[in-house]
């Protein structure tokens, strides 16, 4: 029997997603503190330089708005929040799978005694079900 395993990126969890969305309000404040303080300091006769600072700090707030966006959808989302992990890592043996197809009810018995066992969550037997209702019969 041969095993073949598929891993998929879970993405950012919810709780990860609200950590990034915090940190880059942080950046974002401490970004306009700083470069209050650096053009407080600066001579208004380094017009070049004053410039360049300038175009660095809007790549910078550019750069932390994005992040806080990008947070932002994912707690929207929820998708993050359901699975909550960062990845999914499936193994079945080729021989395993081939047996199983036909019998369908003793496999959904199994996954219902899974859940009873309180081994998988009401998400992933929910999943876990469609996926084999969706099998050709």
């Amino acid at each position: 029997m041969k095993s073949q395993g598929d891993i998929r990126p879970g993405g950012i969890p919810a709780t990860g997603a609200k950590v990034g969305m915090g940190v880059a309000f942080f950046l974002l404040l401490f970004g306009l503190v700083f470069l209050f303080v650096v053009l407080q300091e600066m001579s208004p006769s380094e017009t070049g330089l004053m410039a360049l600072v300038i175009l660095f700090f809007l790549g910078f707030f550019g750069a932390c708005l994005a992040i806080m966006v990008s947070c932002r959808r994912l707690i929207k989302a929820g998708k993050a929040a359901e699975t909550d992990s960062l990845l999914e890592i499936r193994m079945e043996s080729k021989g395993a799978a081939e047996g199983n197809r036909g019998d369908f009810d003793e496999r959904l018995r199994k996954l219902e005694g899974l859940k009873q066992d309180g081994l998988i969550t009401e998400t992933e037997y929910r999943r876990k079900r469609e996926a084999l209702l969706k099998e050709d019969w």
